[in-house]
């Protein structure tokens, strides 16, 4: 679902600029946490808008506001650590989406 050229743009954590380094990061960063995080979306929070060349369709943005939470061993409450808002950019390649580019920003902590 990543596109080989993919980039990722944080507000707070700078710039991921391939997609060995994501996937390294979410591996060793967001898997390897004393709790796990759970993104959830802001319910009526998405928007997605096509993305058209001479009337064929190529893309997508999707956009919306999410909620950060850390779900610790052994405590079922979920712990509400940021929000923020993103922008994607999906890619069709070869009839498949791909997630090219990603906008995480305007972080907030609770």
């Amino acid at each position: 679902m990543v596109a080989d050229d993919f980039e990722f743009y944080h507000d707070q954590s700078g710039i991921t600029p391939s997609k060995g380094a994501f996937i390294d990061g979410t591996k060793n960063g967001l898997c390897n946490m004393e709790y796990k995080a759970i993104r959830k979306l802001e319910p009526g929070s998405l928007s997605v808008f096509p993305m058209y060349n001479n009337g064929e369709l190529y893309g997508a943005l999707q956009s919306g506001f999410h909620s950060f939470y850390a779900l610790y061993p052994n405590d079922p409450e979920l712990k509400l650590t940021s929000e923020a808002r993103f922008t994607h950019l999906w890619l069709k390649e070869d009839n498949r989406w791909k997630l090219a580019r990603v906008l995480s920003f305007d972080h907030q902590s609770p």
